[in-house]
């Protein structure tokens, strides 16, 4: 059994992901978030195995930096990452939600 190491909460925000190796932003949401990893709906399919980083705007001026990598997908476009770093605005923000 797949037991969750955070408690995940409902909350969709608007963001970018960029892979290492490109400059061009990918635009994402997020539907979920925990202070280990995130559910975003992306337009397009990735790739696994590589780390990507993501900006992620908590409001509009405030914007969390996470390096992350994807651990899984659906045939809708969602995509599951796992947080290896983030800001510490991103943990405020996601310990004030749960």
């Amino acid at each position: 059994m797949n037991q969750r190491r955070f408690p995940r909460v409902k909350c969709e925000r608007a963001g970018t992901l960029t892979f290492p190796t490109s400059e061009q932003p990918i635009p994402i949401t997020t539907s979920e978030i925990s202070q280990g990893g995130f559910k975003a709906m992306l337009p397009e399919r990735i790739f696994f195995g590589s780390r990507m980083f993501v900006i992620v705007e908590l409001s509009e001026s405030v914007k969390a930096q996470l390096t992350v990598q994807p651990v899984w997908a659906d045939d809708e476009n969602n995509f599951g990452f796992r947080i290896e770093d983030a800001t510490a605005n991103w943990v405020t923000f996601v310990q004030a939600l749960e």
